[in-house]
């Protein structure tokens, strides 16, 4: 019976480190002799330093929506402001996850996009958290979440749908106005850093 036992949780484990193995892709953050960083899914040129290695999770916000990239002009943070800025944002991505599951449902059965939160059994005040202020739909199905002026003022996270696949799912693209520092670059970051009005 050991024996048994033994071999189950070798297989377990074997099956355990595939999956994890194929869930995520490799990412390289590369420091270029400038000083620049940049992120990449292949490992950095022999004239950069590789200082992050590590695994992305694959069902992650991406994409891009045309506009310029928000810039400001306050100093840089530092490092760990940045760490605990991202784990912020990423919360709040998460708490807007239930409504962007409601939003690709509601479009797949119906074919057009809900007219505002009630259509979709969402109360104003269920959609408000630490972090948000208030969460609104779009005409055009995207989720605008402004956020509370602890994060900074007038601050927005925009999640547009965009239909893929011969219409039969939906693509999120995440863009928010906070500067790239904060959110990382556009390949490997949270969130596209844009211009949002």
């Amino acid at each position: 019976m050991p024996q048994r036992l033994l071999v189950f949780f070798s297989l377990f484990s074997v099956c355990v480190l595939f999956i994890t193995d194929s869930v995520g892709a490799s990412f390289y953050r590369c420091e270029s002799s400038e000083g620049k960083t940049s992120f990449s899914d292949k490992p950095c040129p022999a004239n950069s330093k590789t200082t992050v290695k590590g695994r992305l999770n694959s069902s992650r916000l991406s994409g891009s929506i045309g506009r310029k990239e928000f810039t400001d002009d306050k100093p840089l943070p530092g490092l760990q402001a940045v760490y605990i800025f991202r784990a912020k944002f990423s919360s709040i991505l998460q708490s807007l996850a239930p409504l962007r599951i409601s939003i690709t449902r509601y479009y797949m059965d119906r074919g057009q996009w809900p007219e505002n939160l009630q259509a979709l059994g969402f109360k104003p005040q269920s959609m408000q958290s630490e972090y948000i202020a208030s969460t609104r739909i779009k005409k055009d199905g995207s989720i605008v979440a402004l956020l509370k002026s602890a994060l900074g003022e007038n601050k927005l996270i925009v999640l547009s749908p965009k239909p893929a696949m011969g219409n039969t799912t939906l693509d999120w693209q995440c863009s928010s106005n906070f500067t790239v520092t904060l959110l990382g670059e556009s390949n490997a970051g949270l969130c596209d850093s844009r211009e949002i009005f």
